[in-house]
């Protein structure tokens, strides 16, 4: 009980702060916890003293928030044995908040998806410096997404210029070390650069973590057939094709190195 009562304590402690910065969700909760728990866990005389005070000063806290009264038009007051309809006040209060915050994320996935959608016109267009300078932008906004910077380096992989998709791919590796899809798309980025050492690394990082997978057998043996690894190709069209009997480019790609070998 004393850990539930701590960790209110430590809500409401932060509710100002969290004001300051704008956080109107979380110190709308932390309040909304704190009159919840008058009714819900049994306190000695001090406690509850201490909880009607401290109830008091948020209430007039968000009340006083320029932010809040923005978006919510009710009067945010408490008084002694009214928690019940705090909590009322309280749960539309934080149920605007959440829908807020809903659309405030719709709204920047929307921007972001203009920007990329943006830089993939100047980029079908043939304007590459300016799509560079759009998807440089972008990234810098969101450092930490993974699945943005494999966007980006595809859609550079779509318009020809492996270098800068090798470059986002790479980004894209360092935040998901784990994604077979992102080391195969990077192995042939940088095969397609003749960058045949490191390209065969990532194909075989991504065989380590899936190694039932037929495309990244094929992509790594596409790889042997540009330096003319006749053997090495066929090794892998073969393993292609084993876990893949339908795979046609693997069948041709076993036919066209055994001719090789025999030459």
């Amino acid at each position: 009980m004393s850990q539930d009562l701590t960790g209110l304590r430590r809500g409401m402690a932060s509710v100002p702060i969290d004001l300051k910065r704008g956080r109107l969700l979380p110190a709308a909760k932390a309040v909304l916890a704190a009159a919840k728990a008058l009714s819900r866990i049994p306190m000695i005389k001090h406690e509850q003293e201490e909880f009607y005070h401290m109830l008091g000063e948020a209430c007039a806290l968000l009340q006083a928030c320029r932010q809040v009264r923005e978006i919510f038009p009710l009067a945010i007051t408490y008084a002694p044995k009214e928690e019940a309809s705090l909590v009322s006040t309280l749960e539309e209060l934080v149920a605007i908040l959440e829908a807020e915050t809903q659309n405030g994320a719709r709204d920047i996935l929307d921007s972001r998806q203009s920007v990329f959608n943006q830089g993939k016109s100047e980029l079908a267009e043939g304007n590459s410096t300016a799509a560079r300078a759009t998807f440089s932008a972008l990234v810098r906004e969101f450092p930490e997404d993974a699945p943005l910077m494999t966007q980006v380096g595809e859609a550079f992989m779509d318009g020809g210029l492996y270098e800068d998709a090798s470059h986002y791919l790479g980004l894209a590796a360092a935040l998901s070390p784990q994604s077979t899809h992102v080391l195969n798309r990077l192995g042939i980025a940088l095969r397609k650069m003749g960058r045949f050492d490191l390209a065969e690394e990532k194909f075989r990082s991504a065989l380590s973590l899936d190694p039932k997978d037929p495309n990244l057998y094929f992509n790594l043996g596409r790889l042997y057939l540009d330096v003319r690894q006749w053997q090495s190709c066929l090794e892998c069209a073969e393993a292609a094709l084993a876990l893949d009997s339908s795979f046609t480019q693997a069948a041709q790609m076993v036919a066209y190195c055994s001719r090789m070998l025999k030459s």
